[in-house]
Parts: C-alpha cells; structure tokens; sequence
C-alpha cells in the first residue's frame, strides 16, 4: 500500500520488516530494491539485489531483479555494468526459456502439467518448478489429494472394506480426485506459461535497454566525454551506518548468510552533468 501510494520510504521499511528467512523474504527483496530504486536510493536498491542475488536464494524465480539491476546502473550512466548485468541475466536465464519451450503449448494435458510439479523432476528448470509449486493455490490442490488419497486408504483397509458402501465411497473420491487433477494441472499449465511469458518481457526489456545504452555511449563519445576521467575523479565513501551498534565490512566476494538482506552500495556517477553539480 505504501508504495502504491508513493510512500518509498515507508514501504522500505514495510519490506525490511518482513523475516528474514520467511517464506517470502526473496520477494521482500526484490520488491525492496524497486521500492529503494523509486526513493533514489541506488546504493540499497542494489544492496537488495546483491542480497537477492546470493546463493542463499539459487532457487528462486527472479528475472525481473537483473532488469532492476541493469537499470539502477543504466540512471547512474554505469555502462559497463549495465552490459555485465544483462549478460548475466542472458546466461541464467536464456536456457530457462528454452527449456519451457515444450511446455507452453496448448496441446499439454493438464494433468501431464500437474505431474510436473508434483515431485521434483528434471523436465522443469529447478527455479521455475520451485516457484510454481510456491504458488498457494497449487499448494492447496496437493494437500487436498494428499487427504483424498487418506481416506481412500482408510476405507480400503478399514472394517468397511469390501462392502457396497466402501464401494461407492471409493468411487466418489476417485471422482473428486480426478477433478482436483484437471484444477490443479490447470493452475500449473497457467502457471508454466506464465514463466514463459515472463521471460520473454524481460528479455525484451533487456534488449532495449542494451539499445539504449549503445547509444548514450555513442553521445558520450560524439561530445568528447572521457567518462573514465570522469569516474577516476569521484571519491566513494562507505555507506552510512544506522547506528552506533553497527559495522562495516567491505564485500570481499564471499557471502555470509547473517549478512544477507544488510547489503548496501556505493556508487559513482558517469552522467557528466550531475557530476558537474
């Protein structure tokens, strides 16, 4: 709600108040870093994504972080960086969308959907299969079969087996059960495309904005801007503490899960007029 109504700051803390390690903490990070992002806070939106990005979070269905990521460094005139970041985005998930491929079309049976994601399997790219059997709709599906199937056996093997009623009984859940796989295989169909759909919008955005910085490089050079110099020129301090209980470590390359979600960044500028101010 805050940051629908452009409260930036006040969703940052909303976000920063979700646990860390709950089941949505990745989505609090990401959603962080844009809520930081819109604050012009640069530095912590990419200490959330930096978080994010860990391999803490190897798992998790992200694309859409890396399109972050590109643009927080495209608004700082950051190029190189902006090209590393796409090509990062392009090798994680680039094999991703092929690998969806066979699964996207109309003609996939529902319940050939719904076993894709009832055990893990290798057909799924694993970040994809995590994040739509995440989805709390599917959840439900499988812990309902899960109780069909319960009582399914209960009956079977109880004192009413082998009667009409225990019968009729088996039957109907049998009926239930087929149900719940037409639902359920139509939740992850959706889901799957979904995915596929998703991928291919950011890597649509990543190509305009690899376009885009192609050619403010080009007006860089046209107007005789050395942004080397320019960047060579700039100081980066630390980042501010919040206070007297806190310390800082340089990132080193190495990750230590308490530090993940407390990341946060110092930038440069390679956009001349704002340096020149």
């Amino acid at each position: 709600m805050h940051y629908r109504r452009g409260e930036y700051a006040d969703a940052v803390k909303a976000y920063e108040g979700v646990p860390r390690y709950a089941r949505f903490w990745d989505q609090a990070l990401f959603e962080n870093g844009f809520a930081r992002f819109q604050n012009e806070d640069f530095g912590g939106a990419l200490g959330s994504l930096q978080a994010l990005h860990a391999p803490q979070f190897e798992g998790a269905f992200q694309p859409e972080s890396w399109i972050l990521k590109s643009t927080v460094y495209y608004y700082s005139c950051l190029y190189d960086e902006v090209k590393t970041t796409l090509a990062a985005f392009d090798e994680r998930y680039g094999p991703m969308a092929k690998q969806l491929e066979p699964f996207t079309g109309e003609d996939l049976p529902p319940v050939q959907a719904f076993n894709l994601v009832v055990a893990e399997n290798r057909r799924l790219p694993r970040s994809v299969y995590l994040w739509i059997r995440n989805n709390e709709r599917i959840r439900e599906v499988m812990r309902t079969l899960t109780r069909v199937d319960a009582e399914k056996r209960a009956i079977v093997d109880g004192p009413w087996r082998g009667t009409p009623l225990a019968a009729q009984t088996v039957a109907s859940l049998e009926e239930i059960r087929g149900t719940l796989l037409q639902v359920g295989g139509t939740l992850a169909k959706n889901r799957i495309k979904e995915a596929a759909d998703n991928l291919r919008t950011f890597s649509d955005q990543a190509e305009i904005i690899r376009v885009q910085t192609a050619l403010d490089e080009k007006d860089l050079f046209s107007a005789g801007v050395d942004q080397k110099t320019l960047l060579t020129r700039q100081t980066l301090y630390r980042p501010k503490m919040p206070g007297e209980s806190w310390n800082y470590w340089r990132f080193q390359g190495e990750f230590w899960i308490d530090e993940i979600g407390y990341y946060q960044y110092t930038l440069k500028r390679g956009c001349p007029a704002r340096a020149e101010k």
